[in-house]
């Protein structure tokens, strides 16, 4: 009896710690809004980080949703890298042409 009521607490507590870190990693990517809005008014910025955070944020997000036990709050955590990260490096590209 004592060991379940432990397992659910622990497993309670991972769930709330994964959901606050999906919600950190999504502040991590949502802060590239000051890049792509500098990049729309003709600022140039570079391409490489953005551009390779969106490719590991689609990697993960893809491995989060197929995996055999899916994993949406890995998924949810990236799936703003994917847009963000994308937007951030084209705009920079574009603004370098």
């Amino acid at each position: 009896m004592q060991k379940d009521i432990r397992e659910s607490i622990l497993e309670k507590t991972f769930n709330i710690v994964g959901w606050i870190a999906t919600f950190t990693s999504m502040l991590m990517y949502i802060a590239y809004i000051p890049q792509i809005w500098n990049s729309l008014h003709g600022v140039s910025g570079d391409f490489i980080q953005p551009l390779a955070a969106g490719i590991n944020c689609s990697l993960w997000v893809v491995y989060g949703l197929f995996k055999p036990d899916r994993d949406l709050p890995l998924a949810v955590a990236n799936i703003p890298g994917v847009f963000f990260g994308y937007t951030a490096a084209i705009l920079a590209i574009i603004n370098l042409l």
